[in-house]
C-alpha cells in the first residue's frame, strides 16, 4: 500500500492500526480484517534528503478478506491510497540477485 502517512519512530503495531483504520474508513468495511503482519519497507528518504512515506506491506490471515479489500478498493478508488497485490517482477528479481550476491 502506498499513500499512508508515516510518523517518526513508527512501530509495526501503529502501522497495523493505521492500515485497519484505512480499511474500515476509506474502503467502508464493516469490520477491520485480521492482519497477520503489517510493516513499512524501503528507504524513508528521497535522493535529495527529504523524507517520504514508505510503502506498507500487509499480510492478511484470510484470503477472502484480501479479495474483499481489493474489490472495495477497485470500486471506491480511495483518493491518495494505492493498493498493490504483488511486488513487481523486476523488483523481485533485483532483490533475489542481491540476496544471492551476498
Amino acid at each position: 500500500m502506498k499513500g499512508i502517512a508515516e510518523e517518526s519512530g513508527e512501530s509495526w503495531e501503529s502501522t497495523e492500526d493505521k492500515v485497519k483504520q484505512i480499511f474500515t474508513e476509506k474502503l467502508q468495511l464493516e469490520s477491520p480484517p485480521t492482519i497477520e503482519r503489517a510493516h513499512r519497507t524501503g528507504k524513508g528518504k528521497k535522493p535529495d534528503g527529504t523524507l517520504k512515506a514508505r510503502t506498507v506491506v500487509c499480510k492478511l490471515f484470510n484470503w477472502k478478506e484480501r479479495e474483499t479489500i481489493l474489490k472495495a478498493a477497485r470500486k471506491i478508488k480511495p483518493r491518495g491510497i494505492y493498493i498493490f497485490t504483488k511486488i513487481w517482477p523486476r523488483k523481485r528479481w533485483l532483490n533475489e540477485e542481491n540476496f544471492f550476491r551476498n
